[in-house]
């Protein structure tokens, strides 16, 4: 009988693409001029999640890795800059991308980190305001968190911050302001109503006073001929001169 052969308790398996030092090297290369990820795994012969798993593995090959990106980001950096002292269209370009929140052009429905964080804290407070429930609260709150999270991704959700509510001393202030506020704001709409329908009776008086005193003047207004107007104006000459009818000179 032939004894069957043992076979090894751990057969060797396939070796690791990125154990060739030479390969690490086109694959840091490749990334480094800007190839990225997908081009210089399909030019070693291995995939993306080859590279990542080898650089968990290889603290100094995931350092290389790292040192390859930065240099990727600042060649094409170096030379938008070098255009920017002389064109200003690479300048404006540069500018929106490095500080878009000043520089973008910028949507007038969008909303900036800051807006957003604010509007959410608002929402949160509303909802502290109308629930009596912590733990409901906190689950509603947790909510409008993934949210955030879901709508504008961890790295904007990062400069927003996570959505509180304001605190309980503050929201019993602000409740008391609100307050305040409607009852001064009802006090002067209803004295500005006052006003304004005494104003309008006195607009309404004054014009019917205005219509009888304009009937009454009709009324006793006598129309005169032109002869009429002449002879009157005649005696008024006559009575300040020399040539009155009754006077010396019509005498003589």
């Amino acid at each position: 009988m032939k004894s069957r052969e043992k076979s090894p308790a751990n057969p060797p398996g396939r070796p690791r693409v990125l154990t060739d030092p030479v390969k690490r090297s086109q694959v840091c290369s490749l990334i480094g001029v800007g190839a990225g990820y997908d081009e210089a795994a399909r030019h070693v012969g291995c995939t993306v999640a080859t590279i990542r798993r080898e650089a968990g593995r290889d603290g100094g090959f995931a350092e290389q890795l790292t040192a390859a990106e930065t240099a990727a980001g600042l060649s094409p950096l170096r030379a938008l800059r070098s255009a920017a002292n002389t064109d200003w269209r690479a300048a404006a370009w540069l500018l929106e991308r490095t500080c878009p929140e000043r520089f973008a052009r910028r949507n007038l429905e969008s909303l900036q980190p800051n807006e957003v964080h604010a509007m959410l804290s608002e929402v949160a407070t509303i909802m502290a305001d109308e629930c009596t429930d912590d733990d409901q609260l906190q689950r509603m709150c947790g909510r409008l968190d993934e949210l955030q999270k879901t709508r504008f991704g961890q790295y904007r959700s990062a400069q927003q911050g996570d959505p509180e509510p304001k605190p309980a001393e503050q929201r019993y202030y602000d409740k008391l302001q609100r307050e305040i506020d409607g009852y001064f704001t009802n006090c002067i709409r209803e004295n500005n109503a006052k006003d304004v329908e005494a104003a309008i009776n006195g607009i309404e008086a004054f014009d019917s006073r205005r219509e009888a005193q304009q009937a009454v003047q009709e009324k006793n207004c006598v129309y005169k001929t032109p002869l009429d107007e002449l002879n009157q104006n005649l005696r008024k000459s006559w009575s300040t001169s020399e040539l009155e009818p009754d006077g010396p000179a019509m005498k003589k």
